[in-house]
């Protein structure tokens, strides 16, 4: 039986919108989505992340992590930034209460996926090669590796990269890729992630709930702009 550090984990990311996974602060995390994935990861599994075929004409890359701690929703949501964009369900005794958010909405597919697991994983150790704004994002893999990449990618879910022949080569290449990509969104750090709260937050208050989100919705905006504006001129 393969180790967890053995284990590496791919999937297609639909839509590259810094929710899942979120990278904020230097901290990054899986607490949505790919249910599957967030139960069989331990730490030091490896997660990679590849465009959408049809986003990308051309496959690619659009983040590499390594796993250095796996938590509980509920410990999530206690230790963590209320302000984290993928910190959304709060516990109540009897399950989980989904606060207000920009991306899952009450009574969709999304919400019972979320529910399958309630493990959450975070790192300090990753890249992120994607630009945050659902354009074609992330790095371009190699021909030698396309065949074998777009193969595991065909189907839903997530495949095990390190079944792959071609894994050593293909983690040696990226990590390489990594290193001389220039990107605020890159962050190395071997230090575990430690828990943060915010002081002042309270989520039940309306008016502090109100405040959060108009501020999201200002810094989406302002990302989403700025993004553009890199694309039109051929930098992103």
């Amino acid at each position: 039986m393969r180790r967890s550090k053995d284990q590496a984990f791919g999937y297609v990311v639909r839509y590259d919108l810094n929710f899942a996974p979120h990278v904020s602060r230097g901290l990054f995390s899986l607490a949505c989505c790919k249910p599957d994935v967030r139960k069989l990861a331990e730490e030091d599994s490896i997660l990679v992340g590849f465009s959408s075929k049809k986003r990308c004409p051309d496959l690619r890359v659009v983040y590499w992590a390594r796993v250095q701690c796996k938590r509980e929703r509920k410990d999530y949501w206690s230790h963590y930034s209320k302000r984290r964009w993928d910190n959304i369900y709060e516990p109540d005794g009897r399950g989980f209460i989904l606060h207000e958010n920009g991306y899952h909405e009450p009574n969709k597919g999304d919400i019972r996926g979320d529910m399958k697991c309630h493990s959450v994983l975070l790192t300090r150790e990753y890249w992120c090669f994607g630009c945050g704004t659902g354009t074609c994002p992330g790095i371009v893999i190699p021909q030698q590796f396309q065949d074998v990449i777009k193969r595991m990618t065909g189907a839903r879910g997530h495949r095990r990269l390190d079944k792959l022949d071609k894994w050593p080569e293909f983690r040696k290449w990226v990590e390489k890729q990594a290193q001389r990509y220039k990107t605020k969104s890159v962050f190395i750090s071997r230090r575990k992630p430690e828990p943060k709260t915010w002081e002042g937050w309270s989520p039940r208050k309306g008016r502090d709930t109100c405040d959060c989100w108009s501020r999201y919705w200002r810094e989406k905006r302002s990302s989403l702009s700025k993004a553009g504006k890199a694309a039109k001129a051929g930098r992103c």
